[in-house]
């Protein structure tokens, strides 16, 4: 271990830092300690998400647009209806 690591982690250290983190934050601060060892196959949000596959020709390609394209349709048949009933009662 080097000589740094041995003094952050020494117990006068751990008891200066566990002091001013309780007297700054207002909290109870009681384990500090060297840092643990890696877990087998690493510990969780340690490793890269990794990216998702893009396939090709894939069957929901066109499914967004279409999707907005009827979204549209039923907003304007709405409006569309908003307006005939508005016609409706002035007569």
């Amino acid at each position: 271990m080097s000589s740094n690591f041995r003094r952050i982690t020494s117990k006068q250290a751990a008891s200066n830092l566990k002091y001013a983190v309780s007297s700054r934050l207002a909290v109870q601060a009681s384990d500090i300690h060297a840092p643990y060892e890696d877990a087998p196959g690493g510990l969780p949000g340690s490793k890269n998400i990794d990216p998702l596959p893009v396939g090709e020709g894939r069957s929901i390609d066109g499914l967004p647009a279409a999707l907005i394209a009827i979204g549209c349709l039923i907003f304007a048949f709405a409006v569309g209806a908003i307006i005939y009933f508005c016609c409706l009662k002035n007569k």
